[in-house]
C-alpha cells in the first residue's frame, strides 16, 4: 500500500495534467466511476435502508438522488473531458463568460464550502453514535474526537494558478 503511494505521488508529480487528470490516459468511464463513487458513500445504503424502513416503499424516491448522480457523472465527464479543462471552475471559465461566469464560479464555491460542512457534519455525528454504540460515550464525545483527529490541509486550494493550454 505504501510503496502504491510513492509510485503515484512521482507519478503525479511531472506535470499538472499527471496531477490532476491522470494524465488524460484514463477512459471516460472510470473517472465517472469515481465521481458516482464519491457521491454514493458508504453511508448511502444505511441511509436508503433506513428511508425505506421509516417510510415504507414510497420513501425508494427519497434515493433517486442516487440515480441522478450516476445519470450525471457519466454525462458530463464526458463533456469535461472534451474541454481540456483540469478544474470544474477552469471548465466554467472557458464554458461560460463575463459576470455571469463569476457568479456561477462564487456560488459554487459557497455551495461546495456548504455541501462539505454538511458532510463533515453527518459523518461527525455518525461517527458519535457509533461511538456510543461501542464505548457508551456521549454522541458529542465521539463528534468532538472525529472532528481533532480531521484537519484541513496546508496547501492553499485557492492558489493554484490558471495557466493558458494549448491542446496537444
Amino acid at each position: 500500500m505504501i510503496g502504491c503511494g510513492v509510485l503515484f505521488y512521482r507519478l503525479g508529480k511531472r506535470s499538472e495534467s499527471d496531477f490532476f487528470l491522470a494524465g488524460r490516459g484514463l477512459p471516460w468511464w472510470l473517472p465517472a466511476s469515481s465521481v458516482y463513487a464519491t457521491h454514493t458513500a458508504v453511508d448511502t445504503p444505511m441511509w436508503v435502508t433506513g428511508v425505506i424502513y421509516k417510510h415504507g416503499l414510497t420513501g425508494i424516491w427519497y434515493t433517486f438522488f442516487s440515480a441522478w448522480c450516476a445519470i450525471s457523472a457519466f454525462v458530463s465527464t464526458r463533456i469535461f473531458r472534451r474541454s481540456l479543462a483540469y478544474t470544474q471552475a477552469e471548465w466554467q471559465s472557458i464554458r461560460f463568460s463575463g459576470l455571469g461566469s463569476e457568479l456561477l464560479r462564487g456560488w459554487m464555491t459557497g455551495w461546495q464550502l456548504f455541501m462539505t460542512m454538511f458532510n463533515m457534519g453527518w459523518v461527525g455525528i455518525a461517527m458519535g453514535m457509533i461511538c456510543n454504540y461501542l464505548f457508551g460515550w456521549p454522541n458529542w464525545m465521539g463528534l468532538v474526537i472525529f472532528s481533532s483527529i480531521i484537519r484541513p490541509s496546508r496547501k492553499d486550494p485557492t492558489r493554484i494558478k490558471m495557466v493558458e493550454r494549448r491542446p496537444t
